[in-house]
């Protein structure tokens, strides 16, 4: 995934688009209608990426893992 989404901000694609591209219709297919969204009560599985997209934190269900 990390190479689709670097090829397609190579391309021109605004790299919020590129990341929802290849997260969001995979979630979809296997019912996982809770990836993508950050609202009180949902589980807070989130990756934290800089402006280069280069991998900055990990949390899963709120706590810092990597």
């Amino acid at each position: 995934l990390s190479a689709a989404i670097a090829n397609a901000v190579e391309l021109g694609v605004d790299p919020v688009e590129a990341l929802r591209a290849v997260t969001s219709p995979p979630a979809a297919l296997i019912g996982r209608d809770d990836v993508g969204v950050l609202r009180p009560g949902s589980r807070a599985d989130v990756t934290v990426l800089d402006e280069d997209l280069v991998l900055r934190a990990t949390y899963l269900d709120g706590v810092p893992v990597a």
